[in-house]
């Protein structure tokens, strides 16, 4: 494509100028290219395609924000000098095309998955967005218009322009990842590591659960540390050095660590997969963290005691995990583990208790947490006895109770359904179920 012998509107034509300079060099672009087949052949402004990223479809408006009279998701009304006009919705209009194109390109079968879940489908991953050359994102999220436009399928005039401030474009981004997995692209120094430190401290003051980030090096992981501290205060993010992290996870739990020598980082990230598969490395640490921070809330934002607060547990390896990590965090506990910590218990000390199961009978807390549910039934136990001691941890609270797992598994798959139903326990308004507190 090049921008400066195409006829295209002035929008158009800022945006070719930045897709030119912005882009690397194995995208192609195409310009009100026709896609769809037959009586649904639609033209669309922008049709970006990378080798590895998949195709981008984008329709350009230079509609300023004082020509709007209405919008919703189907359509759009416009002030013009012959009166309102209704057009279509450019993001209804834009995703057409992108179907269009989807469906035209799926009757390339080098072009579909031949097995699989995706058969039938594209090989490769499309998406659609709009661009509003003339309204800044301010005026767009002051307006209302990301009711009908997505966020972050939307990109603005101050984000595209040649001297637009890149570090608020990508914390901007760092808002909008969303959910789910993502792939953030670019060539060194476009801001990766920024996109990061951004997205760590949007999600510190509201995440509830811990947010594990890892990196490759060792500097980088320092660096991130010091960006997101401010935000970070009360530790929620754990930023790790990815070797550095798997050596902790074997020595942590006791599990020998590969031989010195050639071969050594990735025989060190095989024995941590191997020792995760084999129940070596339990996953219910992850639990302990999350019931780790959520006691801390509690003791500062609610100003409950810590005396007041228990954590039960099915099976002492997983005893041992908590008390990791409630020491780590800095929190007063005390750990029931043998006949003389049980001796030496005293409910009215300030510090949180860690027991079994079988230890809470006749006790109660206005705070309870039990962990681990996604191990129970556990093996080679009555089912049914495994159901009545998860009951009497259950009815050790007398005011909050949190339930955790971090797998699906028959305790857990029955209560999900249960509170899905509405169909608990008459104390039901002062419990609360926490399924796959970190999976």
């Amino acid at each position: 494509m090049a921008a400066d012998t195409l006829p295209m509107q002035a929008g158009e034509h800022r945006l070719a100028q930045r897709l030119q300079s912005h882009l690397d060099d194995d995208h192609l672009c195409w310009y009100e290219s026709p896609v769809g087949i037959g009586n649904r052949r639609r033209y669309s402004d922008f049709v970006l395609l990378h080798p590895t990223r998949g195709l981008l479809l984008l329709e350009v408006k230079d509609w300023k924000l004082e020509t709007l009279h209405h919008a919703n998701t189907r359509t759009v009304t416009l002030r013009t000098s012959q009166g309102l006009k209704a057009c279509p919705n450019p993001l209804e209009q834009v995703r057409q095309c992108a179907y269009g194109l989807k469906q035209q390109l799926e009757n390339h079968p080098r072009l579909v998955a031949s097995e699989g879940q995706y058969r039938g489908h594209l090989l490769f991953p499309y998406g659609y967005g709009v661009v509003l050359t003339q309204i800044t994102r301010q005026a767009f999220e002051e307006s209302g218009l990301a009711e009908v436009l997505p966020e972050k399928q939307t990109l603005c005039k101050d984000e595209m322009q040649p001297n637009s401030d890149p570090q608020a474009f990508q914390e901007r981004l760092a808002r909008g990842l969303g959910g789910g997995h993502r792939v953030v692209h670019g060539v060194a120094g476009s801001g990766k590591t920024l996109i990061l430190a951004y997205r760590c401290a949007f999600l510190a003051p509201q995440a509830r659960r811990p947010i594990l980030v890892v990196t490759y090096n060792i500097a980088l992981a320092n660096r991130l540390k010091e960006m997101v501290a401010e935000h970070n205060r009360n530790g929620i993010i754990r930023i790790h050095h990815f070797h550095r992290w798997c050596m902790d996870q074997l020595t942590s739990h006791g599990v020998a660590k590969p031989p010195s020598g050639h071969g050594f980082y990735d025989n060190l990230v095989d024995a941590v997969a191997t020792a995760m598969e084999q129940r070596q490395t339990p996953k219910e640490q992850y639990d302990a963290a999350y019931i780790a921070h959520l006691f801390q809330q509690i003791h500062h934002q609610k100003k409950m005691s810590w005396s007041d607060m228990c954590v039960t547990y099915r099976s002492g390896w997983m005893g041992k995990v908590l008390d990791k990590h409630f020491r780590n965090a800095g929190i007063p506990c005390q750990w029931l583990n043998d006949a003389s910590t049980k001796k030496a218990f005293e409910q009215s000390s300030q510090r949180v208790t860690l027991m079994t199961l079988h230890s809470s009978k006749g006790l109660e807390f206005p705070m309870v947490a039990v962990s681990g549910i996604g191990n129970m039934p556990a093996p080679r136990e009555d089912e049914a006895n495994e159901a009545r001691l998860l009951y009497v941890a259950m009815t050790r609270s007398s005011q909050n109770l949190l339930l955790t797992g971090s797998r699906p598994f028959t305790f857990m798959d029955r209560l999900m359904a249960l509170a899905n139903t509405g169909k608990t326990s008459r104390h039901r308004h002062k419990t609360k179920s926490c399924y796959g507190a970190m999976r």
